[in-house]
């Protein structure tokens, strides 16, 4: 005996599905749930909700630097023939009209990220000169300060270090005396930079005889030193805004902007070109 067919019941096209009505169910309740959030209800989720909430991101941003500074380094000066370079790592790059330093500087710790010095050759005088007789050709040797492993103690340790001999030239250009990471190179906390107060030192350097390897104080040569800073930029958080109401849109406001509570990022940074 054949199976009779199923009577399959079709549903009237005005009705929704069953599926359909359940999601404009949790529509309804959402629209409800959000119709039942005050401004301080959602004031209070956004401040604790900070990893999703971008705006709150407010210490996250920084400058990034480059400072560049030509020196003639006298190695017969009588503080010695070696020279040390810092930075005042404390140092505010951001100028305000009421005073010189602007922000607190204490407040402000710049870091180092990279540094490369530079020196320039000594051309030639006669094709006939003895380059190491006239001191056309010379050494230079520039290392990089650490901490001690002793806090007791006065020495210097040196965790990096450059050699480089500088030939005589009728095409003269900068040569790389030394360059390094410093964020790589002091990323070890058991090796940290040599620091004087705020003042970081971030390199030594002198001449050195080619023929004896011994420091000399007879040479006179250009150097030419590049350092790449993060410096942070303090955000406040408390624009100065106004709230007033009034009684229409033709009474214009009558009060005073003043200091409130609200949520400060900076979104990017742009090239200010005077026209």
């Amino acid at each position: 005996m054949a199976n009779p067919k199923k009577y399959n019941k079709k549903k009237p096209s005005g009705l929704p599905s069953k599926k359909k009505f359940k999601k404009s169910t949790s529509s309804r309740k959402l629209h409800k749930n959000h119709k039942s959030q005050t401004p301080e209800v959602m004031l209070s989720k956004a401040l604790s909700n900070h990893h999703n909430n971008a705006s709150l991101n407010q210490s996250t941003k920084d400058m990034e630097l480059e400072i560049t500074q030509y020196i003639t380094f006298d190695t017969s000066s009588v503080d010695g023939p070696v020279l040390t370079y810092g930075f005042n790592t404390a140092e505010s790059f951001l100028f305000q009209g009421g005073g010189a330093s602007g922000v607190n500087s204490k407040a402000i710790r710049n870091r180092v990220k990279n540094v490369r010095v530079q020196a320039w050759p000594r051309p030639y005088v006669s094709l006939n000169d003895d380059p190491l007789a006239t001191n056309i050709m010379y050494g230079v040797l520039a290392q990089v300060p650490s901490k001690t492993s002793s806090s007791s103690s006065t020495g210097v340790n040196y965790v990096h270090t450059s050699s480089t001999q500088i030939m005589p030239t009728v095409d003269p250009d900068w040569y790389n005396v030394l360059e390094y990471d410093a964020e790589k190179l002091f990323s070890d906390s058991q090796i940290q930079p040599l620091s004087l107060a705020e003042t970081q030192t971030l390199f030594s350097i002198a001449a050195v005889n080619l023929t004896t390897g011994a420091i000399t104080n007879t040479l006179v040569f250009d150097l030419q030193v590049t350092f790449t800073v993060m410096s942070p930029i303090p955000v406040q958080s408390g624009a100065n805004v106004l709230t007033q109401q009034v009684a229409s849109f033709a009474v214009p406001p009558t009060g005073t902007s003043g200091g409130a509570f609200n949520l400060v990022d900076i979104k990017g940074m742009r090239d200010h070109y005077l026209r």
